[in-house]
């Protein structure tokens, strides 16, 4: 019986995508009549799919939680609601540091919903050697009119206003 060497397999890419209110049937490859998701169906006809799974909550924050840890719903995950001000703990594990560990690149894009600046939750010490989006989730949403200073540091803090996206908006 021949052996197989394991450091002669090449480890797969990893890719998971979530993407807020997007339902099962929202994809072009899952019939959808006008929607058009060439991208998404590629990678899709090239990978595995798993269409038999349920998201982790019934909002953004926790399902991004037990996405990320591996808990199974948000009665055992650390963020349980949307609202943003809770963090991941510096003990929760993700699957980013558990690729990580497995000598993977890991990276995230977009909106992390899981730790704002100066918390333990900040994707960089969960695993991710790069990070690009917003830390904060209410943050990622654009407002429909630009806030008064006030306005800004009462609801988003200081730090707002050096936000790059809205360097050019508050000019």
């Amino acid at each position: 019986m021949n052996q197989l060497n394991t450091t002669d397999i090449e480890k797969p890419n990893n890719i998971y995508i979530m993407l807020d209110e997007w339902g099962f049937f929202e994809w072009s490859a899952m019939g959808h009549p006008i929607l058009q998701t060439p991208n998404i169906d590629k990678m899709a006809s090239e990978g595995i799919r798993f269409t038999q799974i349920l998201a982790g909550g019934n909002v953004c924050a926790p399902t991004r939680c037990a996405l990320m840890t591996g808990q199974q719903h948000t009665g055992h995950t650390t963020i349980r609601a949307n609202g943003g001000g809770l963090a991941l703990r510096e003990d929760d594990v993700t699957i980013a540091e558990m690729l990580k560990a497995e000598g993977y690149a890991t990276g995230g894009f977009g909106k992390w919903g899981l730790g704002d600046a100066g918390t333990t939750g900040v994707p960089e010490k969960h695993g991710f050697d790069t990070f690009f989006g917003y830390y904060h989730q209410v943050r990622a949403y654009v407002l429909s009119e630009v806030p008064s200073p006030q306005q800004q540091e009462d609801v988003f803090g200081r730090e707002y206003r050096r936000l790059p996206h809205w360097r050019s908006v508050l000019s």
